[in-house]
């Protein structure tokens, strides 16, 4: 999920106004009203902000009852807090033994071009592959291959 500034979203809005006054002149108006008042609630903000002096967020006890009562979720902010570090130490455990086994290794070098890219994609996902059959760690399917589809853009269509 990607977080807009408030010129990102008049522009996203502006943009649907113009599509909207295409297919949908009814619904243009809105699209237009709905970017002003982006665009008017950023300057009051930009006025105000001086005035906003008091601590930001709802507290633990109320993100606490939000968690309970909203999401039905069974731990507090607190246990949350254990449980990442938790993990975070157990993740660097496990990067420390990999670092350790690999010690005597040739580092890693970066790939040069898009090509070399793909090929070092489709090398990884064909020896993962192997692996998940070999292993038998569940079925793949014979139609799942490493053609061109799977690396040709990698941050995807959508620039993510």
């Amino acid at each position: 999920m990607a977080i807009w500034s408030a010129k990102e979203e008049s522009e996203e809005y502006h943009k649907l106004a113009n599509w909207l006054a295409k297919y949908h002149t009814d619904l243009a108006a809105n699209a237009t009203q709905a970017q002003e008042a982006v665009e008017d609630y950023a300057k009051w903000l930009e006025e105000n902000k001086h005035k906003m002096t008091a601590p930001a967020g709802v507290g633990k006890e109320n993100y606490n009852w939000w968690l309970k009562n909203v999401h039905l979720f069974p731990y507090t902010w607190e246990q949350c807090r254990d449980i990442v570090a938790h993990e975070d130490n157990r993740v660097i455990t496990f990067l420390k033994l990999e670092e350790n086994r690999n010690r005597n290794l040739p580092p890693l070098k970066p790939v040069s071009s898009q090509e070399e890219y793909k090929k070092s994609v489709r090398e990884s996902l064909d020896h993962a592959s192997k692996f998940l059959r070999e292993e038998e760690i569940f079925t793949t399917q014979d139609y799942l291959n490493t053609d061109d589809s799977y690396v040709s853009n990698p941050v995807g269509d959508d620039g993510l």
